[in-house]
């Protein structure tokens, strides 16, 4: 009898006592700080645990993650948050958490805000580590734009498009000279906060790029200049320049990422063609991307080169065949990834080769036309 009260008691206690423990538990607090490189292969491990602890409080994994965000979580928390739902949908894994595609990527927008406003001022951007460096070490070796710098009278072409990208490695900042001349600039400020501000209301009813006309009071290059630089580039500025620098134009920095994130969000809403200028829509309306940067910063490229004194058709050549190579070393580890999330070899980044080419083609031509 004794024992049987026991069990009883113990039964009572669990019951009581459950519902508590699932409810302080968060799988993405309760673990190291994720990584772009251990991300594959934590993703079930890290899945499996974000399922048991919605199921235990009678809810689909996207509404317990969203209830979690009212709760004050410490920056390694709220970058887990971010970097988990960000790569579950750069690769493609957002089925397996729910069937609410925007969904997720509104809750990966404000998982984002959330983090970068955590980054103390004065502290580097975290969550990369010596595998990220190690990793970008590899992409230096292959990256070797030394000739075309030391004789730019034998390739002026790729030698203006080397000085004006100033790129290190694949995962390197770009534009960071043209970035750090303008992040304080009033009207750079001015744009990036007012877009930010219009994605925030995730609407359809107005073209984008015509929005950022009027936030950029109709000046075209500081359209370029905000979406081609600042917007272009996920949040690696800020990850690049030295904590003084992320301190002193934090806004420009945390806007632009911010905007890089809602584009997609944007665009998976209302369509690639919303995000482009009106001119562009009707080549651009079977592409099934939503990386509009890869039309944006092609285009300022080309906007910076056309008055560089060179042959702007060879240039075009040269920096379509540069973000060919990037493309295909992205693909590689792309595949890579892919094999480890049980994807097929080619879907998402590793497979959108033919849009990204249609984009930065006519991103291009849009930049030289642009005054």
């Amino acid at each position: 009898m004794k024992t049987l009260v026991r069990i009883a008691l113990l039964m009572s206690l669990s019951a009581t006592l459950t519902p508590a423990r699932a409810e302080s538990f968060n799988p993405l607090c309760a673990t190291r700080r994720i990584t772009f490189i251990d991300f594959p292969v934590r993703f079930f491990h890290i899945l499996k645990k974000l399922n048991r602890a919605s199921s235990a409080s009678n809810e689909t994994p996207l509404d317990w993650m969203e209830r979690r965000f009212s709760k004050d979580l410490d920056e390694p928390c709220l970058w887990n948050d971010f970097i988990f739902l960000d790569q579950s949908i750069y690769f493609e894994k957002s089925d397996a958490i729910t069937s609410d595609a925007v969904g997720l990527l509104r809750l990966r927008d404000l998982a984002f805000d959330r983090w970068i406003t955590s980054v103390h001022p004065g502290l580097p951007v975290r969550g990369f580590g010596k595998k990220f460096k190690l990793f970008a070490s590899v992409g230096k070796l292959i990256r070797r734009p030394g000739r075309y710098l030391r004789h730019p009278e034998k390739y002026p072409e790729k030698s203006a498009i080397e000085k004006t990208l100033q790129p290190t490695t694949p995962f390197s900042s770009i534009f960071s000279q043209d970035a750090l001349a303008t992040a304080s600039d009033p009207q750079t400020r001015q744009t990036l906060s007012c877009l930010r501000g219009w994605l925030d209301r995730l609407s359809c009813d107005r073209n984008f790029y015509e929005v950022a006309l009027e936030c950029a009071q109709n000046d075209r290059s500081a359209v370029l200049r905000a979406l081609g630089v600042f917007a272009s580039q996920r949040f690696y500025l800020a990850r690049d320049f030295s904590s003084e620098s992320f301190r002193k134009d934090r806004a420009s920095f945390t806007d632009g990422a911010s905007i890089y994130f809602k584009m997609e969000t944007h665009a998976k809403l209302c369509g690639l063609g919303s995000l482009l200028p009106s001119s562009e829509s009707s080549a651009t309306a079977d592409l099934q991307t939503t990386k509009a940067y890869h039309f944006y910063s092609t285009a300022y490229l080309a906007w910076r080169l056309k008055d560089q004194n060179i042959n702007l058709r060879r240039a075009k050549d040269d920096v379509l065949a540069l973000e060919g190579k990037y493309k295909n070393y992205i693909r590689f580890f792309g595949i890579f990834y892919n094999v480890l999330l049980d994807n097929p070899p080619l879907s998402g980044t590793s497979g959108d080769a033919h849009d990204t080419r249609l984009l930065e083609n006519l991103g291009f031509d849009f930049g030289v036309a642009t005054p």
